[in-house]
C-alpha cells in the first residue's frame, strides 16, 4: 500500500515536466541550408511547411544572418511570427565554399549538440549556392524542396548510388 502510495504521489511529477508545443503555434523546419556571405557572415535559411486544408506542398522560406550557424535559428525566430523549431528537419545544405573556408567538422559540431534535431539528418553539400536550390521549385508540386531533396537523397542511398550519409554517420 505504501508504495502505491509514492507512486500515485511521484506520477504527477514526472508528467509535468514537458513544455506543451501545438503545432500551428510553432513553425517546424523541414530543411535548412546554410551559404557564407562576403563578410564572412553565414546566411541561414529555413524551409517552413504551410498546413492548409486540401493544399499540399505549400511552404515559406524564413532567412537571416548571423556570425555563426548555432545563432541563425534565433534571427530567424526574432524576424518570424512563430518560434523556428528544427524537429522536423530532415536535410541540411552547405555551401562548397563554407565548408572549404570552415570545414565540415566545425559546422556538425553545433548540429550534434542541438537536441532538437535527430541523428538521421542528411548532411549535403552544394555546389555554388545554397540559396539557389531551397529557392528551386521541384517537379512535383505536392511535396516541398525540403521533402523532395531529402527523398531524392534517400533514393540515391537505397538503390546504391550515392554513399549512406546523415548526421550520426558523420
Amino acid at each position: 500500500m505504501r508504495k502505491l502510495f509514492l507512486v500515485i504521489l511521484i506520477f504527477p511529477l514526472l508528467c509535468s515536466c514537458a513544455q506543451p508545443r501545438v503545432v500551428d503555434e510553432v513553425n517546424m523546419s523541414q530543411a535548412i541550408g546554410y551559404d557564407i556571405l562576403k563578410n564572412d557572415n553565414v546566411e541561414g535559411m529555413f524551409v517552413i511547411p504551410i498546413f492548409q486544408q486540401d493544399k499540399m506542398g505549400k511552404y515559406q522560406i524564413l532567412s537571416g544572418t548571423s556570425t555563426t550557424t548555432s545563432d541563425v535559428q534565433a534571427v530567424v525566430s526574432k524576424k518570424a511570427d512563430k518560434p523556428v523549431l528544427l524537429g522536423q528537419t530532415r536535410i541540411i545544405l552547405f555551401s562548397e565554399k563554407m565548408v572549404r573556408e570552415i570545414g565540415m567538422t566545425e559546422l556538425t559540431d553545433y548540429l550534434y549538440r542541438e537536441p532538437q534535431l535527430g541523428n538521421r539528418v542528411i548532411l549535403a553539400i552544394v555546389e555554388g549556392k545554397v540559396k539557389n536550390v531551397i529557392n528551386s521549385k521541384p517537379p512535383n508540386k505536392n511535396v516541398n524542396i525540403g521533402i523532395f531533396l531529402s527523398d531524392l537523397i534517400n533514393q540515391q542511398i537505397e538503390t546504391g548510388n550515392g554513399p549512406e550519409t546523415n548526421l550520426h554517420l558523420f
